[in-house]
């Protein structure tokens, strides 16, 4: 399973681009801020030739994406907590041992999923490095268009 900025980043930039910016980023060879700068030209150069309606709507997607991230986030406590009682629960009531035994490795099972889940959307630093260089760049050519837009007006 990828992480969620993973498969966008994919999506957007293609997955030679990206391979690439991650062999940028991981690269200990060069500073932080000459690899963001790399990165983010090289971003810039991709996305430079998009209208103003394709920018803004790859910044709607990429809005959407966070979003689903931190709510991948907030949905763990909440399944962390629903294990917990459900577990208790069929501990306490007694069931036949089988049943018992059955529904919490299915729960287990279901809580394993999520657990993996969210530790690959939570541990994906390089991921969410491209993802604000990206943005930047969207946030950039957006701001740039808008001007060259109300300088023909």
């Amino acid at each position: 399973m990828q992480n969620e900025y993973r498969r966008f980043l994919k999506n957007q930039v293609g997955k030679k681009n990206y391979a690439s910016f991650v062999r940028s980023v991981n690269s200990g060879s060069a500073s932080v801020g000459v690899v963001q700068k790399e990165v983010y030209l090289e971003l810039y150069q991709i996305l430079q030739s998009l209208q103003q309606k394709t920018l803004v709507g790859k910044y709607r997607q990429l809005e959407h994406v966070i979003r689903s991230v931190t709510l991948i986030g907030k949905t763990y406590y909440l399944a962390v907590g629903m294990y917990c009682a459900a577990v208790l629960l069929l501990l306490v009531c007694g069931t036949v041992p089988v049943l018992t035994y059955a529904g919490i490795g299915l729960l287990s099972v279901a809580f394993a999923w999520k657990t993996y889940e969210y530790i690959g959307n939570r541990f994906c630093y390089t991921d969410v490095r491209l993802i604000l260089i990206y943005k930047m760049v969207l946030e950039c050519l957006i701001l740039e268009t808008n001007r060259k837009e109300q300088k023909e007006l």
